[in-house]
């Protein structure tokens, strides 16, 4: 080895005189801060001769660490010496950490010169942790200047912050990242391992004040010890103080939920600001515990007064923040039950005030039959849109609130104080909608078509759409035939009918429609026929010709038929020829009951002349009658007409009420007249309108109405029909199944219809095995088979 004189005796070995000129050029630089390119050059030639000339000598290792252990201790005292003492003495926060800074950019910068200086000697040491140059002197900065003060200004900053103070955001933030930026290159190795031959390494630019947080142990353990762990603790000293002394000053939760808004608002961003990514969320979890699971009872208890507060057609603010917060910590499930008992309770208080009201305007009329269809429609339609509408506006479409909604809805339209019976809510929206689909209404179609929108909204909730159908259909029927309904609102009706219902609900009702547009051609091909031998039968009878099975029309009830006048028949017999020489194969049924006539009133007391529109033709040939005399009694009206004592009743009765026909009055107890009871027309009849309507009474009920079926018979056969039908599909589909399985998959298949009872479809089951598509398992008896 060469050596050199160093003093009286004493010569230097090589290994000696490289550490003398490493030591003497570092404290040279930590001294002045700069370093020439030409020093840098000739300090690493040093680092690398020096490791040449260690390589070659035993445990090399462990003399490679105790070269990096004295260059440790070096940057330590310098440290110690310079570092502490130029931050031990200040005392305010944003001065301490200003110089604090400023420290750390010029250690970061000084440090990475060394440490690619010292770079050859990276991975030749024995330490088991694999630890870098820069990891040892930032391990020095670690245990020399980092202490409470540091973490007690930052601290003091953040609190001033928060109690809305001025303050240097930035300070917090470069001290902060100061913390990652040591575990980052503490922990792990992010440096490139560089060639043994390379002599010359220039200067990195890399700064450490600013770190990237993509690359980032885990653990994080400085980070976590002088920041997170006790900036979470003071966050939780200081909410909880706040939170206490809000609510003892002013205990109105909705006031607390604005300041919790926030505070959390204001949380986030400041750990978006502060804390590493990776932990950002233990201050919002921390936030959300403090201040809304703590009084999580409070804030779901103020939820009922804001939604009763809530205004329509805006958002509540109040309950959107109420919603935001308890979503934080899955606390929604109050809030929707609270919810839906709103829409429950706003529905039904809504509904009592209408029947009490109508059963005071009509004291002597059924209640359920006093309640006029529009105003019990409005409501239903007003409550679901108000609500509607805090759904949408307010909890912003949350499907856990539009679960409860529709929950909600099917509540008050299917049982309600007006509707004890699942039946009664379709019959009265039917008749509502009826109601929208008149031709020569007030509303245009966009009115038109906007509040048929409405209803549809409410009838998707019904249980028992069936009982619906069955009505509108006899409904829409009535006004086919009288030709009171909107063209276009109709159709609308159907395909939105289709929407909700299926086709297979709807298609009779669209045939019915069909029939009454081809009738249209059919009324223009009849009058031309006539035209032809010039015939008034074209311009006098308006026949429609209706599909069998498609109309919900019964058949004349009359005993041995209805014997038309002569007047009616010549007419009809008229259009039946034109009409079976037209089209071959077909063949008409007449039905009187339902057609219209109108007729000249004259008697000789009165100069003025009536024209009388009646609602069928028993009326008419009732009325026919007395241009040959002016007294009849009952036996001769249902000898000449062949009606049967009931409808000869009615007919009287509507004669009568009108004022037609002269007394004694037919009492409404009586169902069958006597044989020998007179009737006669009224001479002194004076009416000042020259246009009245006369439709039959329905016919006296023979029973008391508290004892009439829920449904009509008719609709009681269409579900068994039905129940029948989904038995066989779905036991097709399994061959095998349970009593109760059965009874579950029938049910859940007819629910978009109807909802069948257990006993109904147990009623079913024995009919289908009756007809031989099931059959019991021998072997278990609640099991059954399906044959094929």
């Amino acid at each position: 080895q060469q050596t050199t004189m160093n003093g009286p005796g004493r010569a230097l070995s090589t290994e000696e005189q490289h550490l003398q000129k490493l030591d003497e050029g570092i404290s040279n630089f930590l001294a002045t801060g700069n370093m020439s390119y030409a020093t840098n050059v000739s300090l690493y030639r040093e680092v690398y001769l020096l490791c040449r000339v260690l390589e070659n000598e035993l445990r090399s290792e462990d003399k490679l660490d105790n070269v990096l252990d004295l260059l440790a201790n070096n940057i330590k005292e310098y440290v110690k010496q310079n570092v502490q003492k130029r931050l031990s003495h200040l005392r305010d926060p944003i001065v301490l950490l200003k110089q604090y800074e400023k420290e750390w950019n010029l250690y970061s910068r000084q440090i990475q010169t060394i440490h690619n200086i010292y770079s050859p000697l990276n991975g030749k040491s024995t330490d088991t942790k694999k630890r870098t140059v820069k990891s040892r002197l930032l391990e020095v900065w670690r245990d020399g200047v980092l202490n409470q003060n540091i973490t007690q200004s930052l601290l003091d900053l953040l609190q001033r912050e928060r109690n809305e103070e001025a303050t240097d955001t930035n300070q917090i933030s470069n001290t902060v990242q100061s913390l990652i930026t040591l575990d980052q290159y503490i922990y792990e190795n992010h440096e490139k391992q560089f060639p043994q031959n390379m002599y010359v390494v220039l200067q990195s630019s890399h700064s450490l004040g600013k770190s990237d947080q993509t690359n980032v142990p885990s653990q994080l353990p400085n980070y976590r010890q002088f920041f997170e762990d006790p900036f979470l603790e003071a966050t939780r000293v200081y909410y909880s103080t706040e939170a206490t002394n809000f609510l003892s000053q002013n205990p109105n939760i909705a006031d607390y939920v604005k300041k919790v808004e926030i505070r959390v608002q204001q949380e986030s961003i400041r750990g978006s600001m502060y804390l590493h990514k990776s932990t950002a969320q233990n201050l919002e979890q921390l936030c959300e515990k403090v201040l809304i699971t703590t009084y999580q009872k409070e804030i779901q208890s103020g939820v009922r007064t804001l939604l009763y507060r809530a205004e329509p057609d805006q958002p509540s603010i109040e309950l959107r923040g109420t919603y935001n917060l308890l979503n934080r910590v899955k606390g929604l499930h109050p809030l929707l039950i609270e919810l839906e008992d709103f829409a429950v309770s706003e529905a039904r208080g809504h509904l009592e005030t209408l029947l009490s009201k109508s059963q005071q305007q009509s004291p002597k009329v059924e209640p359920d039959k006093a309640v006029d269809p529009k105003d019990y429609a409005e409501i239903l339609i007003n409550t679901y849109s108000r609500v509607r509408q805090l759904v949408t506006l307010t909890f912003n479409n949350d499907p856990l609130f539009v679960a409860a909604l529709d929950k909600a809805c099917k509540k008050f339209v299917n049982t309600n104080p007006i509707c004890t019976v699942p039946s009664k809510s379709p019959d009265l929206l039917a008749r509502y909608t009826d109601s929208l689909l008149s031709k020569g209404t007030r509303n245009n179609y966009a009115e038109g078509e906007r509040l048929l929108n409405e209803v549809f909204h409410v009838l998707r909730y019904l249980e028992e759409k069936d009982v619906f159908v069955h009505i509108a259909s006899k409904c829409c029927a009535r006004r086919f035939i009288y030709d009171t309904f909107d063209p276009d609102l109709m159709g609308l009706a159907i395909s939105k009918l289709k929407e909700v219902f299926g086709i297979e609900y709807t298609g009779k009702l669209q045939r019915m429609f069909t029939d009454i547009q081809l009738n249209r051609d059919l009324k223009d091909k009849f009058r031309d026929w006539c035209g032809g031998f010039a015939s008034s039968a074209g311009e006098v009878i308006n026949a429609l010709v209706l599909t069998s099975g498609s109309w919900p029309l019964s058949l004349p009830s009359t005993e041995g038929g209805f014997h038309a006048p002569a007047e009616i028949l010549n007419l009809q017999n008229t259009f039946t020829a034109w009409y079976l020489g037209a089209f071959s194969g077909r063949k008409l049924l007449w039905l009187p009951q339902h057609s219209r006539s109108s007729v000249q009133y004259r008697h000789s007391m009165c100069s003025k002349t009536y024209t009388l529109q009646l609602g069928d033709d028993y009326l008419l040939a009732c009325l026919l009658l007395f241009n040959d005399a002016e007294t009849l009694t009952v036996e001769e009206v249902m000898a000449a007409t062949s009606l049967s004592g009931p409808a000869v009743a009615s007919v009287i009765r509507a004669l009568q009420k009108n004022k037609i026909l002269d007394q004694p009055l037919l009492s409404n107890d009586v169902e069958t007249p006597d044989r020998g009871f007179a009737i006669s027309l009224n001479k002194k009849f004076v009416s000042k309108n020259l246009r009245i309507t006369i439709h039959r009474p329905p016919p006296v009920a023979s029973s008391s109405s508290s004892s009439r079926p829920l449904t009509d018979p008719e609709i009681d056969q269409e579900r068994k029909i039905k129940i029948q039908a989904a038995l066989v599909r779905v036991m097709k589909a399994r061959k095998i199944l349970s009593h109760a399985e059965l009874v579950t998959e029938v049910q859940l298949q007819l629910s978009r219809y109807f909802n069948p009872k257990p006993s109904i479809v147990k009623q079913g089951i024995e009919c289908v095995i009756e007809n031989g598509y099931l059959e019991r398992d021998p072997h278990n008896k609640d099991k059954y088979l399906y044959k094929a």
